[in-house]
């Protein structure tokens, strides 16, 4: 007797149909929802991986500080016996005096020191120039108010001794003020600039002779120092003979 030919092809249909589903099923679960372990051979082995990196702490905002802003006994002293000074800076930080410039020294968190890059937050120390005018004349005569961004406006006509030509070298002055720095509360000027990448705090300091002597605080868009730390460093600062 032969079989139904008409009822037998749709069982052989349904039939190849369940084989496919269970095949593919089985190989999916045993080969891409659960692979099996590469071989350090393999290009997908972590050999061949994008390296992960450790999460680094050089970022804005990043400021550490091991000893607090009010006490500086722990903190190591700078002092430069050519220029007749000495200043505190806290020991997470490092001192370089290797800038292109003779008399600038800077201080800086070490998790910079060993970054390729040299735009990073600082504190410097510069011998700036020297003027016979008083600190806020002399940052009034060579700066401005106006922004360095703003393309809006003319360019201010500064009585500029530093660069000539009438140029302004200070733009963005804000935060101007008088105050006394150091345990000899020595006469100081304060204020604050920018520059295309960077802004700064400035305190000038000029004692019995017309030397201005600048400790800056840079801001970058890699971080800041504290204004605490700043302010501290500053407490520090004295000349010596």
């Amino acid at each position: 007797m032969q079989p139904n030919q008409k009822g037998f092809a749709p069982f052989t249909l349904v039939l190849i149909g369940f084989t496919i589903v269970v095949g593919a099923w089985f190989v999916y679960t045993n080969y891409f929802a659960n692979p099996a372990p590469t071989s350090p051979n393999t290009p997908n082995s972590a050999k061949h991986q994008p390296k992960q990196l450790p999460p680094t702490t050089a970022g804005r905002n990043s400021q550490q500080q091991p000893a607090t802003a009010g006490d500086t006994s722990t903190w190591q002293t700078y002092r430069n016996d050519q220029y007749g000074y000495e200043i505190k800076y806290p020991p997470n930080f490092f001192m370089d005096d290797t800038t292109s410039r003779e008399g600038v020294v800077g201080f800086a968190d070490k998790q910079w020191q060993s970054q390729k890059t040299d735009y990073y937050p600082s504190i410097s120390i510069d011998r700036f120039y020297s003027t016979n005018l008083s600190l806020k004349d002399f940052v009034d005569l060579e700066g401005t108010t106006r922004s360095i961004f703003d393309k809006n406006k003319p360019v201010p006509v500064c009585t500029n001794e530093i660069l000539g030509k009438g140029e302004c070298y200070f733009f963005g002055v804000k935060n101007e003020k008088e105050l006394k720095v150091g345990p000899d509360q020595i006469p100081a000027f304060q204020f604050s600039d920018e520059v295309i990448n960077a802004t700064y705090d400035n305190t000038m300091i000029k004692l019995n002779t017309p030397t201005i002597t600048t400790i800056s605080r840079r801001t970058t868009s890699n971080g800041f120092i504290s204004r605490e730390i700043y302010d501290a460093m500053l407490s520090t600062f004295k000349f010596i003979d």
